[in-house]
């Protein structure tokens, strides 16, 4: 997954990032993932929401903002290990990488 494809901003990610999560989480056999997989992923976006929330409120602080960065770095690398997966795997359809918010195989 080219890293053109997530968005840099916090909101922007989050948003595309729980659509994912959750796409995944409904099926995750059809996307060659296991049910911990699928648990793993949303468990890193439910921690990055969490950090978000308390990195733009107003009890921000250098900690805060260290904890939604580390939590991001982390949901990032995980999302992007998943959607590479996804794409590399064949007997999955063009429509099914649609539906993920991936981009299908040309």
């Amino acid at each position: 997954m080219s890293k053109a494809r997530i968005p840099a901003d916090d909101y922007e990610w989050l948003h595309w990032m729980q659509g994912f999560a959750s796409h995944v989480a409904m099926a995750p056999a059809d996307y060659e993932l296991t049910v911990e997989d699928a648990l793993a992923l949303n468990d890193a976006v439910a921690r990055f929401q969490e950090a978000m929330a308390e990195a733009y409120s107003p009890r921000r602080s250098a900690e805060t903002i260290r904890l939604k960065n580390d939590t991001r770095m982390e949901a990032v690398k995980l999302c992007r290990q998943y959607a590479a997966a996804i794409e590399r795997y064949d007997r999955i359809s063009g429509e099914e990488n649609l539906k993920a918010s991936i981009r299908p195989p040309s």
